[in-house]
């Protein structure tokens, strides 16, 4: 994941950086809580559905993808469910709707 750079004051390492690539989610999210990890990061939209964060202490929070360029645009909302996650709680970040583009008139 490619935020490191926006958690100015916060230890914030990767599963690169953990040397844990090749964990499955459960393995990832138990290594976390063992490491006394806050807050679980990911794009993974399952990991909510598929393991009992409630019981957890983590929060972990879904972002909707792990592009940097995209990541860069919704900085702001992922900050502010990172000052509000607390330790069993999901938080999602969605990308802004956008207004649709008016579609032209097919021509007859």
């Amino acid at each position: 994941m490619q935020l490191r750079h926006i958690f100015v004051g916060h230890d914030a390492r990767t599963v690169v950086h953990m040397s844990w690539r090749s964990l499955s989610n459960g393995e990832l999210l138990a290594a976390a809580e063992r490491d006394q990890f806050d807050l679980f990061i990911t794009a993974d939209a399952r990991i909510p559905s598929t393991h009992d964060i409630g019981r957890s202490r983590l929060a972990v929070l879904v972002v909707p993808t792990n592009r940097r360029k995209v990541l860069d645009q919704i900085t702001n909302s992922i900050l502010d469910a990172v000052a509000q996650a607390k330790p069993g709680e999901v938080f999602i970040v969605s990308l802004p709707r956008l207004g649709r583009r008016p579609r032209r008139p097919r021509a007859r």
